[in-house]
Formats: structure tokens, sequence, C-alpha cells
């Protein structure tokens, strides 16, 4: 733009001199532009016309004049200020967005285009004063475009003509419109002040200076670091190499050869001296600019705060390591005083992970079950178990919390020989809740739970003793009906009423007597203690049923059992012994009689309470008497194991002790309640059995007569009482004296369905005959029957059914009917 503003300076002049001969002498000249670009002359317009050389230089020079202000967009304008005529060029009207046609605004309506806060400065240059003083101006103003009222940024260069007395009356000058050269400056400044304060904030200190050692510029972070002010920069104080201690300068002079070769070289740490005499390090990298390259622009990073952490870091390094050998050491005293522990401490230990494997053991564990070291680490723990202790060890591990927790377990040594132990140990678990590892101590049991075995056993004998006598008397009125309905028959057998009257007496007399004895037995029975579900019904009625005579005609039994109840957890045989002595101790404090009431009720424990079970779903039984009760000193050794009330020989004074041990071992809780003159009232807790499976249908019985039955009896009476009752009912029945009768009609009737045998036969017993036919015939089915509590199913092969006697014909015969249904038929060749 300055270019084509010079070549239309430069055509003016031409244009002027190239008139000046051709005009009047002393006529002063006046060349405008107009609109059209027509050149017009003070004097006329014929010579301009012509064809003469002056006009054909002049017409030469208006074009010239013209390209060169469209090129560089300058307008021209004349301002004749005494009598207010102006003369623009068509470019002046395009940068005031004027039409021509229209011609040039006045001074008034010009000056409203222009920002009012540049009005005064064009005023002044009108104006006489020492504004005008000048003979040429230059000035920058805004200017609202009138065709689009765009604000644009016009620069005017001009000349004042002024008269005599120097009052300007002239002004002629040149118009450009530089916006966008403004605006590139404006955004150019903006950028170098942004650029400038991004450096000055930046921690990291930015260094302008040259390869010789110069410093230039740097900003507040490069003079913080060194500790050097601003105005020993801007005095020229400040030399790198000066600040630089010797050591580091070759160094320096490396990295200036590496970045004379590549342009820049690889940040390096080196130090800078500070004015107390200090050293400052610092990682410096820079790059090389400039023709010849020799002038740097340098980045600083203070390693004093690193350096310091890592002088700080290597001492915790070094005090950690120090830390952890003590610390190790400390572990490895502790370890083999763990390991002495394990290995002296009489008691066996071990140690598992999360797979339930063996990671640590004792010496005591070890001679305990005979197992050396090796045969034992990394095996899990259920391997040395039976299969249903192993299986509940596994369902302890994963349902456990972390308190201590005691189980019975059975395990096994290495000799083969089965031991109870009492298994105490801690489950230690993540923030999760997932299993880590359990530490634990094996307890020796088996002479205990042989001794419990034998107490029980004692305890059954003094109960039973303590009964004999009711029960004596219960049987003495059976017998007594017995006798007297038959003697009556016999009088009078031909009495078809009276015959079937007292007929059904003895009968009935005589099923009472079978229900005694079916409760003695079970009561005295040694069956292996077994945990499952017990319906309260069952247990209570068949407790009323035994102490029916125990109790005597003073004391009333009440029984207060709602219907619905869900059954209980717990053993059978210790449940019904618990409740027998809870019942006779009621008697025994009640002499002059009174009322025994036996209750049971659902309940839900939701917190736990003193002496109640931890919050769970429970049946509570209470046993509630009427009697002298117990003052709070007695009350409070009233579980204590061999203490009693009772007369030396009257008791053992383990009755309550068990019930309490029992109640614990079976996961709920006994409490006791009495004061003297009031009574007592014992309440057990036990947990309420879960849901049962459905049991599996019965299968459907044979056709009536069409079973064979091979009945094996040593009592005559006896079999030939059962043979012709079942026969009644519709079996077809073969009888054998024993055991050895019984295989030779086997041989020579192989055609049999059943075998049904007694069990207590002399030369083999029935279990004997049922484990020699599960060989010789695994087919044929076979029945034990047994009077007496010994004979239990551990006694006889696996799966062979044991009915009880007595039993009602015709129950014995839809039994075996349903056994010889369920029984596998043989498959023809």
């Amino acid at each position: 733009m300055a270019i084509a503003a010079g070549l239309a300076g430069t055509a003016l002049s031409a244009a002027m001199a190239g008139l000046g001969p051709a005009g009047p002498a002393g006529q002063v000249v006046s060349l405008a532009l107009f609109g059209g670009g027509a050149l017009a002359l003070g004097w006329g317009v014929a010579a301009w016309r012509g064809a003469g050389p002056v006009a054909k230089a002049l017409r030469a020079s208006e074009a010239r004049l013209l390209l060169a202000q469209e090129a560089a967009g300058i307008g021209t304008w004349d301002v004749d200020l005494r009598t207010g005529q102006q003369i623009w060029s068509a470019q002046q009207y395009a940068l005031c967005g004027i039409d021509p046609v229209a011609g040039p605004p006045d001074q008034a309506a010009w000056l409203a285009m222009v920002h009012p806060e540049d009005r005064p400065l064009l005023e002044r240059v009108r104006q006489p004063g020492p504004a005008c003083d000048a003979a040429t101006f230059q000035v920058q103003f805004r200017l609202r475009r009138a065709s689009d009222g765009a604000e644009r940024w016009i620069a005017a260069s001009g000349r004042v003509e002024r008269d005599g007395v120097g009052r300007p009356v002239r002004l002629l000058g040149i118009d450009r419109d530089v916006t966008e050269a403004r605006q590139h400056e404006a955004a150019l400044a903006a950028r170098e002040a942004a650029l400038r304060a991004m450096i000055e904030a930046n921690p990291i200190g930015v260094l302008r200076g040259d390869i010789h050692g110069r410093i230039q510029d740097a900003n507040d972070a490069v003079l913080r670091i060194i500790g050097r002010s601003r105005a020993e920069l801007e005095a020229g104080q400040l030399r790198w190499d000066t600040l630089t201690p010797p050591e580091w300068l070759p160094e320096d002079a490396r990295a200036i050869r590496e970045a004379q070769a590549t342009g820049l070289c690889a940040p390096y740490e080196k130090e800078y001296w500070r004015p107390d005499g200090s050293r400052v390090p610092v990682l410096i990298g820079y790059a090389i600019i400039g023709d010849p390259a020799e002038e740097t622009i340098t980045f600083i990073l203070d390693l004093s705060e690193r350096k310091r952490a890592e002088r700080a870091l290597l001492q915790s390094k070094e005090e950690l390591e120090q830390r952890v050998a003590e610390r190790t050491a400390a572990l490895a005293a502790q370890e083999a005083e763990l390991r002495l522990i394990y290995d002296r401490t009489p008691a066996a230990f071990h140690s598992c992970d999360a797979e339930g494997r063996v990671i640590r053991v004792s010496a005591e564990w070890l001679a305990f079950l005979g197992y050396r070291a090796e045969e034992v680490l990394g095996r899990r723990i259920p391997q040395f178990m039976t299969p249903a202790s192993g299986a509940r060890w596994e369902a302890a591990l994963r349902t456990s919390g972390e308190a201590v927790h005691e189980v019975e377990y059975r395990m096994l040594r290495r000799d083969g020989a089965i031991v109870d132990v009492l298994l105490r140990g801690r489950v230690e678990r993540d923030a999760d809740g997932a299993f880590l590892r359990s530490f634990a101590v094996v307890v020796d049991i088996t002479a205990r739970n042989q001794a419990e075995a034998r107490l029980r056993e004692a305890q059954k004998l003094e109960a039973l003793g303590r009964i004999a006598g009711g029960v004596a008397h219960d049987f003495n009125n059976i017998l007594q009906v017995i006798n007297g309905a038959l003697r009556l028959l016999e009088n009078r057998p031909d009495d078809a009423d009276r015959v079937r009257r007292y007929t059904r007496a003895a009968l009935e007399a005589a099923d009472r007597g079978a229900g005694i004895t079916r409760r003695m037995l079970a009561f005295a029975r040694r069956d292996q203690l077994q945990s499952g579900p017990v319906p309260a019904a069952a247990v209570l009625e068949g407790l009323a049923s035994l102490l029916h005579g125990p109790l005597g005609p003073d004391i009333r039994l009440e029984i207060a059992l709602p219907a619905g109840l869900p059954p209980m957890q717990a053993d059978r045989m210790q449940l019904d012994l618990v409740l027998f002595n809870l019942a006779l101790n009621a008697r025994d404090a009640m002499p002059a009689g009174g009322v025994l009431r036996l209750a049971a009720t659902a309940e839900t424990v939701v917190a736990p309470r003193p002496q109640g079970p931890p919050p769970g779903r429970y049946l509570r039984l209470t046993v509630t008497d009427t009697g002298s009760g117990m003052d709070a000193a007695t009350l409070a050794r009233a579980t204590e194991p061999f203490f009693t009330t009772k007369e030396v020989g009257k008791g053992t004074g383990l009755g309550l002790a068990m019930a309490h041990g029992f109640a614990a071992q079976s996961g709920g809780a006994l409490a006791i309640e009495s004061s003297p003159g009031r009574g007592t009232t014992v309440t057990l807790w036990l947990p309420e059995a879960g849901p049962q499976p459905e049991p599996a249908p019965e299968p459907l019985p044979r056709e009536a007569g069409r079973l064979r039955l091979l009945l094996v009896e040593d009592e005559a009476p006896v079999r030939g009482v059962m043979a012709a009752a079942l026969r009644e009912e519709g079996l077809a029945v073969t009888e054998a004296l024993d055991a050895a009768d019984a295989l030779a009609r086997l041989s020579m009737e192989p055609d049999l369905d059943l075998v049904l045998t007694d069990q207590a036969m002399p030369g083999m017993t029935g279990a004997a005959l049922a484990a020699q036919l599960a060989r010789q015939r695994p087919e044929l089915p076979v029945v034990i029957l047994t009077g007496n509590s010994e004979a239990t199913p551990m006694a006889v092969p696996p799966g062979t059914p044991v009915l009880r006697k007595p039993i009602q014909p015709a129950e014995l015969a839809a039994r075996l009917r349903r056994l010889a249904a369920a029984a596998p038929q043989p498959v023809e060749a």
C-alpha cells in the first residue's frame, strides 16, 4: 500500500509539473480529481480536451495516478477552508461509503461520521494555533462508514496551506483504510503481552542470552532462582558464565556444541552461584536461534526442592532399611519363639490357608495323630477327618465369623483309629469377608465322650430306677385287665358279644403295655447321638405317657401344646432324657402334690438377653412346677456339676448340668427361674429345624395274597400266632424254626418273596442271617423283627429294615408288602 501511495504521489507531481509551463504566469493552478476520474484545471479545460502534447501527457499521468490509487486503496481530498468546497477522488468516496453522485458531505456531516473520541484531534488540525503550525500532518482516526455503518480506522496524511497571516485556508491530502493493519498490530500486541505474562507467571525460568555468556532478558523465575534483581539485569551486570561455578563450564561448552550442531541441547543438570555464596541446583535446556546461530533461549528448572526431597528420601530409605532389618530380626526371633511354642506347648495346634490347607502344625498335633510333618503340610484338614466331620468342617469354614468357636469332630489317626476331638478355632477374614486363614487347637475328647456316654447310661439307669415302681404299677394294672378279661372269656366262651367286649379290653390293655415298653426301650437304647428335626408334640406326648405312673396320684400333669408348631433341631434321645430328668426333679420338689406343666411354643429372639439364646428362631420348652422352689444361693449353683440338695444316694447332681450342656451344644440356651415357696420354671430353647425335604412316595403294595413270606422265629408260640395272623392278612407264610432251617427251606423253595426273621435266636442271629442272604441272594429282601433295643441299624447290613415288637398284624402285613414292592425285581435270563 505504501508503494502504491508513492506511485500516486509521483503521478500527481508529474501531472502538476507538466501543467506548469502551460498556465499563465503567476496564476494559481488547482488540480482536483472528480468522481469520474476527470482531471480539471482551475484556468479551463480546453487545453486538457485538446489533442496537443500537454493534453496527452496529462491524460497519461491521470491514468497512472488512478491505477496507483486503486492499487493502494488511497483516497485523495482537497478542502477549501474559506468556502467549504471539497473535492474527493473516487477511492475517497469508497473509503467513506458515500455515493459519488451525491457529492462530498459538508464539514459538519463528515465530522459526524468520525468517532466522537477522535473528532477533537481532527478539529485541531483545522484551527489556527500551535497544533496547526506544521505544514504537514499525519493522523489516524475511526470513521463509521455511511454505507454499512462499519467502523474503520483511517490514516490521513496531508498539507496545510496558509494565507499571509498564517491562517489555514486549504487542506489537501490522502486517506488510507488501515483497519486490518491496526487489528493485526493489536493481535500481535495481545499475543506478545500474553506470552510475556505466561513467561513471567511460569515457575520455570526463561532466559534469553547468547553463547558468549550475555543475558539480554529473563523472567522473574530466573531472577528468583539465582537471587538477583531486575535492576541488575537491566544494568547489564548479569552474565550466565560468571554465575556458573568453574567446574560446570565444560558441561556448558559441551551443551553449546550440541545445540550448534542440532539446534537444541538435551536437558542437563548444573549449578548457579547465589549472592550469598550458596549454590542452587538447576536443570537447564536451550535452543540456539538467529543468524549467526549465537542467540539462546534457555529454560531453567530449580531443583532445590527435588534435591532436598531426594536427600530426605535417601535418609528415609536408609532409616527404613534399618527398621526393616531390625523388624525382620524381631520377626525372625518371634517366629523362632512361636515355633518353640508350637513344638513345646502340650497342645495340638494347626493353622490353614484360604483353601483349607495346613500351613503350620505343632509337634503335639503330629504326635497325637501319628503323622510326619511332610505328610500333613499342604493337605486339607478334611483329609484327616471322617466324611461327615469333613463336610461339617467345610460348612463351618464358609459360615463362621471371626469369633472363637468350638466344634466337635471325628478325626482319623494315621493307624486308622478314629478319635473324638474338640476343635477350638478362630477364622481371619479380609475387609470383604473372604476367608484368609484359620488358627485352631485340637483337644482329644475321646475319653471325655466315652465317660459322658457311660454317665448318660448311668443316668438312664437312675431314671429307670426312679420310675420302676410307677412302671410296675402300670403293668400290674394292664395284667389285671388282661387276666380278668381272659378269665371271663374262659367262663363263658359261647357268648359272642361277651367274647368281643372282653377281647377288645384285653387288646387295648396289651396295646398300652406295648406303648410303655416301646417308650422304655427307646429311652434306654444306646443309639449314636445325632441331631435332627424333632416334633415337639411327639416329645411331650411320649413323655406324658412315661410319667403317668412315676408322678403318682397327687401330681396333676398339664400339657400346653399349640397346633402347627415347627420341629426343633436336637438329638431326640438326649432331649427325652433331659426333659424326663427335669420332670422327675419337679416331682421330687412337690412331695405333697401339685401341678407339673409341660409347654411348648415358637419364639423369635431379636436381641440377646441374659441366660437367653442368641438372635434366631427357636422352640421354647418349659417345665413348671408348684413345688418348694429354690433360694438365690441354691439357684446360683443349680447347674454346677455334682451339686445337689438331695440326700446321699438320692441323686447325682448332674441332671441340670447336663441339661445346660445339652442346650448349649444344640445351639440354644437354658434358664431357671425359682423362688422359695413359688415353684420353679426351667426354660429350654432349641433352634427351629430348617425346611425338610418332601418324603418320597411309598411304593404301591403288591396285590393281596401274592406275597410269599418265610417267617423265621425260634419261639413256637410267637411263631404260631404270627403265622396265623399274617395268613389272615392274605400272605402265604412258610415257617422256619431258626436261621439254619431258614437257609434249608430257601434252598428248597427259591420262589419266596421275602424273609421276616427274629433277631435274638440261638446259633445265628437275624442280623447274621441277613448278612449271609445279602451275599447269597442279594435280590431277596430281609426284614428283622426285634423286641429289644440293642439291635440297631449299625449291626445289620446296610439297607436292612428293622421293625420293633410288638406290632399289629395288619400294620406288619402292610409294611411287608411295601418293602417287597420296593425291592428290585430279578432279571430273567
